[in-house]
């Protein structure tokens, strides 16, 4: 799954309400499904990161934005880990299956929406 969904990702861009719609079918406990996700979607992004390394993009130009979106990707998993450990149990999988099924709703709506 993860290989089809890195594989995708090079052509679609965003893959993560398919990866999450995986993720959160092993019927684990919040932190497990939360932790399984981010570590697919950073191998995910990863290989992309060797893939277009290796077809020459230039990297270093865009260092000022990747070093601001990295910092924005820590405040954010600040946030959200004090957020999940104040959830409840019993709200985690139905406010995770909404959030998914919204953000996939959002890139079809997009994407018939292009052009």
């Amino acid at each position: 799954m993860g290989a089809l969904t890195t594989l995708i990702s090079m052509f679609v861009g965003a893959t993560g309400p398919l990866v999450a719609a995986w993720v959160h079918r092993f019927n684990a406990g919040k932190f497990p499904t939360v932790a399984t996700f981010a570590a697919c979607m950073s191998v995910q992004h990863c290989l992309k990161l060797v893939v277009f390394g290796s077809l020459g993009f230039m990297f270093l130009e865009w260092v000022p934005f990747v070093l601001l979106m990295v910092t924005a990707g820590a405040c954010g998993t600040w946030l959200g880990l004090k957020l999940l450990d104040r959830m409840p149990p019993a709200w985690f999988r139905p406010l995770f299956r909404l959030i998914v099924t919204l953000l996939a709703v959002r890139l079809i709506w997009q994407s018939m929406s292009v052009g």
